[in-house]
């Protein structure tokens, strides 16, 4: 594909997850539950609890987020109540984004679907 097909694409990717997501996925054991939010800004914020042998564990976090080349790239500027993840870039390729649901790959291959609320 043509760098102005990624270009265009890449802009209707960025302007379709625009708004509020709410995703669910079990990883390592622990059933994450979230909302992340994308800002027409490229700010993002995100928040839930993972849910452990009947333990709760609160989380948010922010920073920035952009597409390119079909991939969609989220900076973690600050993540209190998970330090590890501050000051990381996560890169996921997007399977697929329209009006009501994202789909996108983990860095382990799974593919998850995010529903668009609000």
């Amino acid at each position: 594909m043509s760098d102005l097909g990624d270009d265009a694409k890449d802009a209707e990717y960025t302007r379709l997850l625009v708004g509020k997501w709410k995703g669910d996925e079990l990883d390592k054991g622990i059933q994450w539950h979230y909302i992340t939010i994308y800002n027409p800004d490229s700010t993002h914020s995100g928040f839930g609890a993972g849910l452990k042998n009947g333990s709760s564990m609160p989380f948010h976090s922010s920073g920035r987020w952009f597409v390119k080349h079909s991939r969609l790239h989220v900076w973690v500027e600050a993540s209190p109540t998970l330090p590890a993840a501050e000051k990381q870039e996560f890169i996921y390729p997007i399977v697929s984004v329209d009006e009501k649901a994202f789909r996108w790959e983990s860095t382990i291959g799974e593919v998850f679907t995010h529903h668009r609320v609000g």
